[in-house]
């Protein structure tokens, strides 16, 4: 059920960005944003029930570890002006805003690569005739849905292939992830 409202938010993106346009899509991405975000906490809550009830593998342990020293560090190395409150409040506000950033702003940036309005390339301010326009138009407007099509297939032969691969007897991907993920944050807490 999980992975259904969690493909279910990830296709009312897509459906907003490439559909409709921002002035009328902004209150859907915002209640993406805000649903997303309580999907996000409300997982990490239930994750740790399930891992109270369930023990403790070293992985996991070795997980919490390495989490809970990337914001024990920082917070060491600047102890001389540290604020607690502000500290616990950016930790929340980034759980609560990593969904946004991780799946409605790169899916709204692929979905609108045809958009040049915003350049201040001073070449796209000639004023071209009509014709040009729209051939121009219509390049970036193909470019784009090639490329969202290619971006939305691997996506989710990824997704597919992980499935698959967690289903196999003696592969345990969830580790190999978690060391991925391990390795990841411990590059960010030493440099």
């Amino acid at each position: 059920m999980i992975e259904n409202v969690y493909l279910a938010f990830l296709f009312s993106v897509l459906a907003l960005s490439t559909s409709i346009e921002v002035t009328w899509a902004e209150m859907g991405f915002r209640l993406c944003s805000i649903l997303m975000g309580i999907f996000s906490i409300l997982f990490i809550i239930l994750a740790i029930v399930f891992a109270g009830l369930n023990g403790l593998s070293e992985l996991a342990v070795s997980l919490i570890v390495v989490f809970t020293f990337s914001y024990i560090i920082p917070c060491v190395l600047n102890c001389h002006r540290f604020k607690y409150l502000d500290m616990l409040k950016g930790i929340i506000y980034l759980i609560y805003m990593t969904p946004t950033y991780l799946n409605i702003l790169p899916i709204y940036a692929i979905s609108n690569t045809h958009d040049v309005t915003w350049s201040s390339n001073p070449h796209l301010k000639f004023d071209f005739t009509s014709d040009l326009k729209r051939e121009k138009d219509l390049r970036y407007r193909n470019f784009r849905s090639r490329f969202l099509i290619v971006w939305v297939i691997l996506n989710f032969l990824v997704g597919y292939g992980i499935v698959l691969v967690s289903e196999v007897e003696g592969v345990d991907i969830v580790t190999y992830i978690g060391i991925v993920v391990l390795g990841i944050i411990m590059f960010k807490v030493i440099l």
